[in-house]
């Protein structure tokens, strides 16, 4: 329940940063939001990234007998396809954060 999901979404972000990212990429959590900065990546490699990370969320989230109980999104933005400044791209996020 309510207790378990913040140390999921802990432990999600903690196995983003051990076995994921690369020393370039930047991870940042906050409020069961984990937002990954991919610099350099073209968007269909981020797409191809993105699909990797959901299919171990959804694993681990399996793993740990929660699924049903989490819900994980993963989307890709890119510069300049979906926005052209930093209060675009940082509107862009929190649209998808309201969708969650």
């Amino acid at each position: 329940g309510e207790e378990r999901e913040p140390s999921v979404a802990y432990e999600l972000e903690m196995l983003l940063r051990r076995k994921i990212r690369c020393d370039s990429d930047a991870v940042v959590e906050n409020n069961n939001i984990i937002l990954m900065l991919l610099i350099g990546v073209q968007k269909q490699d981020g797409l191809a990234v993105s699909e990797r990370i959901h299919k171990v969320f959804d694993y681990y989230v399996t793993k740990k007998g929660l699924p049903g109980h989490i819900d994980i999104l993963c989307e890709v933005i890119n510069y300049p396809e979906d926005g052209r400044t930093d209060e675009e791209l940082v509107s862009r996020i929190t649209s998808i954060k309201e969708e969650v």
